[in-house]
């Protein structure tokens, strides 16, 4: 989308749009705070409460609650819904989504051998999309699978932790969040900022070439 120029970009101008009054309110104050100065600092432009419309790609214009947008290139990501095999399946509880015990790995509470991990279960919850969400989810599918075949387990976190480190442009954040409240009915998830400036792009971006050299 258009209207900020990008400096040294060679005249690429970015828009960046969130759907309420701050950036990732799931992760609460502190990070959105924190995030929100990240992008208001930068020379990337910042619309807050962004509701798009319409999309009229032969004018190449997006139309929102707040007005008109024009782009050359447009990422528009739209709210997540339950995968339609989930629902014919007859997976899908109250809500249109599975219902599924945090307890015991993820199993649904109405189908002891189905499990539902990933997007199509933690969307739920109201947390954020994310790699991270969706490992753990596994693990703790798998360690239930074990040990309903009688495997020996050895006991392990049954906390959902995560960290996430977040680049923007040349600066960045880190956060650390427990997400095991919001799986649990007692709140959250709890993140705080454990570092920020410059390194912490650095780092990450040191962290994914290490994964794509040695990991994947």
């Amino acid at each position: 989308m258009a209207k900020s120029p990008l400096a040294g970009g060679g005249g690429l101008e970015v828009t960046l749009g969130f759907p309420g009054p701050r950036p990732l309110p799931p992760l609460g104050e502190e990070v959105s705070s924190k995030l929100e100065a990240l992008i208001e600092f930068s020379p990337i432009r910042y619309v807050r409460d962004f509701k798009p419309i319409e999309v009229d790609p032969g004018r190449r214009v997006l139309r929102h609650g707040g007005g008109e947008e024009s782009f050359d290139v447009l990422a528009l990501v739209p709210p997540y819904k339950v995968h339609p095999l989930i629902r014919e399946a007859g997976l899908a509880g109250e809500g249109g989504w599975p219902r599924v015990s945090f307890d015991k790995g993820f199993r649904h509470t109405s189908y002891d051998n189905i499990y539902v991990i990933g997007d199509s279960s933690v969307a739920q919850y109201g947390a954020p999309m994310a790699g991270f969400l969706a490992g753990f989810m596994a693990w703790r599918a798998a360690r239930a699978i074990a040990q309903d075949l009688g495997e020996a387990v050895e006991g392990g976190d049954k906390k959902a932790y995560a960290k996430c480190f977040v680049d923007y442009i040349d600066d960045g954040a880190a956060v650390f969040c427990d997400f095991t409240g919001l799986f649990t009915g007692e709140g959250g998830p709890h993140c705080h900022v454990i570092a920020e400036g410059g390194l912490v792009g650095e780092y990450k971006r040191a962290l994914e070439r290490y994964w794509r050299a040695f990991k994947l």
